[in-house]
């Protein structure tokens, strides 16, 4: 079993930053989709 604090010292270091961009990214597309008054879903 792996060591809780191992894994958590993993996503801080490794994890993050990906995370972060891919939420940068998400944001973006909402940003877009909100500009061009695209409904999600239609």
């Amino acid at each position: 079993m792996r060591n809780y604090q191992t894994d958590v010292k993993y996503l801080r270091e490794e994890g993050i930053s990906e995370l972060l961009t891919t939420f940068k990214e998400f944001l973006q597309e909402i940003n877009w989709a909100n500009r061009c008054n695209f409904k999600i879903g239609t």
